[in-house]
């Protein structure tokens, strides 16, 4: 299908695949896609600037940042970094309408008219999926083009509630952009005496049209503007308008009355004169977008509502009210909708918005050819991918037979999930082994998808990978998914009998992980977890000293997690502990190489402050060894992440952040430039394993990780109380 993406100050249409359904969201057909002239054109001039700002306004916070990526991840990774940056793809569009097609959710069915809204989702493509909560239902389809507009709408209906005025009340609008003019529509609905300001003169009628009482401009006195509100001022002013200029707000608040609204909707520096605002008693206010639920993952991504009784308007509610209003011919939005363009024009579109006193413009879908007669239902829509990547003059054929004759000295890789850990780690890794071909890439987001078919010079790109479970040209997956959806993407890999190398965590509950290891034992094909620590080259150096060890052994490992983001705190995807911490608990079991009989855990209340988990594990293993775990996120960021310390048989072993070892006493060292975790030599064992159709070795490492797996889990259930903070192995046993 076709897309529409920007990219370096340019629109730029690319064929990308069709969408892939899943839970909760909805598969429409666009018939429309409004372009917002405000927002997308900034977004044009923004992209076009990244060469300038990038490469000489910031280039030594560039460089700086550059060298950070070297030092962290290592060159590769930075040149590939640098690459992505360069050749970044903007998505473009917010606001569509059209047909729904297949639905994964019960509250829309193929066939329903909607509105759709949402950066990343209503954006300007032939198919977009939608999240539940950023659909409307269209009661007439003669409305439908004028719908397209329903989530720009709803931004102002939420800009509207959040001044919260009475019939009668005096109401400016500054910014008679889109926005702004249906600000004063629905200011007119609701009985109110508008007064418009705008930059431009010539918009005068346009705001009289619209039912204003008068129209000024910014460079009009507000001393003169406050006598024709009759000498009080504004009982709140709307800024609808995007400026840096600091004087804007300033004037805002001086429309005002004392104890007054200034309600911000635009994209405005927020800089104003404090003893105005102090002695007016002026509450300044800011709108976000289509109203409660708007960036929140909970409402938008998974569907979860708020009840009407606490949360009356919601961001569906207002977008249902938006489409309402435009169906019942309430209001009128015709104006909007007039200037249409098929995608294919979409340079002459921007074009015409720039250089013409055009308001808005559309896309209509509609033109392209017969699309919409194509796509029936479901079934078609999930059929055998065509997306090949256009640049690629690649002969599936030929590459087959190449395949052939060199005798397996080479493996054709699938990558599910195209994520920041997969374009900044696994993939720049991936690129140094020369017999990792790069065949195909899946994921679910189309921008991203794109970007890293291009970056890496993958030959096929999709949104679903169930396709390639009988691609014989697949002779591996490597899953780097959100943590809650590995176990069930590799159980589905496995069950096609095809190899699969997972990021971490193998599953994030124990019903999870029994029935993958299940899945498993019945297939029996090579599988691996990215638990990379042990593979490490510092780690490698020193394994057969600790082996040898006569005596039981002390690790005191301790992590400085940096602030985590949200969704690493999230617990539906396993939090910190199931995340991350696996990997230091496996790197005890290979260290040891025993089995854990008893675990201790306390950890910071949860009222302590801090966002993250701050705790310490202590593992008791059957030979007497003790491990350590200090685990903590309440530390600096800036301080050293991983330290360990090994002691055992009057030896000592320190290592830091995978980068330094030294060792006691004979003096032995190694030095890395950047931290050398073993991502590199895990890998190559896989594949190097599999060429050689060594699987026993797989499996010998994954009967480990599985052991941490599960001591993971466990330890996650301490944490949750769940379990005593004491807890024997043999009681799970």
């Amino acid at each position: 299908m076709k897309k529409l993406f920007l990219a370096n100050g340019k629109p730029t249409l690319a064929e990308v695949p069709k969408p892939s359904l899943k839970p909760g969201f909805v598969l429409v057909e666009n018939h429309y896609s409004f372009i917002s002239k405000g927002t997308e054109l900034q977004t044009l001039k923004n992209s076009a600037d990244f060469f300038y700002n990038k490469l000489i306004k910031q280039a030594a916070s560039t460089l700086g940042s550059m060298w950070k990526v070297v030092k962290s991840h290592g060159i590769s990774s930075a040149g590939f970094a640098a690459k992505s940056a360069f050749t970044k793809k903007l998505d473009i569009g917010y606001a569509t309408s059209g047909r729904v097609v297949a639905s994964e959710s019960s509250d829309y069915k193929e066939g329903d008219l909607v509105a759709c809204y949402g950066f990343g989702y209503a954006a300007h493509q032939e198919l977009s999926l939608v999240p539940q909560n950023l659909l409307a239902k269209v009661s007439d389809q003669n409305m439908l083009v004028q719908s397209c507009s329903a989530g720009v709408v709803a931004i102002a209906i939420h800009a509207m509630r959040r001044a919260n005025l009475s019939f009668g009340e005096k109401v400016v609008v500054i910014g008679l952009g889109v926005l702004g003019l249906i600000s004063c529509k629905l200011a007119k609905l609701s009985g109110l005496d508008i007064f418009a300001v705008d930059i431009d003169s010539s918009k005068k009628d346009l705001a009289i049209k619209e039912g204003c009482s008068d129209f000024f401009t910014t460079s009009d006195l507000a001393e003169n503007i406050v006598a024709r509100l009759g000498h009080v001022g504004a009982d709140a002013v709307i800024v609808c308008a995007a400026s840096k200029d600091k004087k804007l707000l300033n004037f805002s608040a001086s429309l005002c009355r004392k104890k007054g609204k200034v309600v911000i909707v635009g994209d405005v520096e927020l800089n104003c004169d404090r003893e105005m605002i102090y002695a007016k008693e002026i509450d300044l206010l800011i709108s976000c977008s289509t109203g409660p639920g708007r960036y929140e993952q909970t409402y938008e991504e998974r569907g979860f509502d708020y009840p009407i009784s606490y949360v009356r308007w919601t961001e569906q509610r207002n977008l249902q009210l938006a489409a309402d209003l435009i169906c019942k011919k309430v209001l009128n939005v015709d104006e909007l909708v007039l200037n249409k363009f098929n995608i294919d024009q979409a340079q002459e579109a921007y074009e015409s918005l720039s250089k013409q006193s055009l308001l808005s413009a559309i896309f209509d879908y509609q033109q392209i050819d017969e699309f919409a007669k194509k796509v029936e239902g479901s079934e078609q829509l999930s059929a055998e991918p065509n997306f090949i990547i256009p640049s690629k003059s690649l002969d599936l054929s030929a590459l087959e037979q190449m395949s052939n004759a060199l005798e397996r000295t080479s493996l054709n890789l699938c990558l599910i999930g195209g994520g920041g850990f997969a374009k900044s780690t696994l993939m720049p890794v991936c690129s140094q082994i020369k017999s990792i071909k790069n065949y195909a890439v899946v994921d679910q987001n189309l921008s991203n998808g794109l970007a890293m078919s291009e970056l890496f010079d993958f030959h096929r790109f999709e949104t679903s990978f169930d396709h390639f479970l009988t691609d014989n040209k697949v002779d591996w997956f490597l899953v780097a998914t959100p943590h809650s959806s590995h176990a069930k993407i590799c159980e589905k890999i496995l069950q096609a009998k095809k190899a699969v190398f997972c990021e971490k965590p193998m599953a994030i509950n124990m019903e999870e992980l029994d029935s993958l290891i299940a899945t498993y034992n019945k297939e029996q094909v090579p599988f691996l977890i990215d638990f990379n620590r042990s593979f490490s080259p510092i780690i490698q150096k020193i394994l057969p000293i600790v082996l040898a060890r006569h005596f039981p052994m002390i690790i005191n490992y301790r992590v400085n997690s940096a602030t985590p983001s949200s969704w690493v705190l999230d617990q539906e995807q396993g939090g910190q502990i199931i995340g991350e911490a696996c990997h230091f608990i496996e790197l005890f079991l290979t260290l040891t190489n025993k089995d854990v009989v008893d675990i201790s855990f306390q950890n910071l209340s949860r009222d302590s402050g801090y966002l993250g988990d701050n705790f310490v594990a202590i593992f008791k293993f059957e030979d007497g060894s003790i491990a350590n775990l200090i685990y903590n996120s309440c530390g600096n960021d800036h301080f050293g992440k991983e330290r360990i310390e090994i002691a055992f048989d009057k030896k000592s072993f320190v290592i830091q952040d995978f980068k330094t070892l030294h060792s006691y006493p004979d003096q032995t060292e190694m030095a890395f430039f950047s931290p050398n975790k073993g991502h590199f030599e895990i890998l190559k064992f896989f594949t190097s394993s599999l060429l050689a159709h060594d699987h026993a070795g797989i499996n010998n490492i994954l009967a480990r990780q599985i052991k941490a797996s599960r001591l993971a889990i466990v330890l996650n259930q301490l944490k949750k109380q769940e379990l005593k903070t004491s807890f024997l192995m043999q009681e799970q046993q």
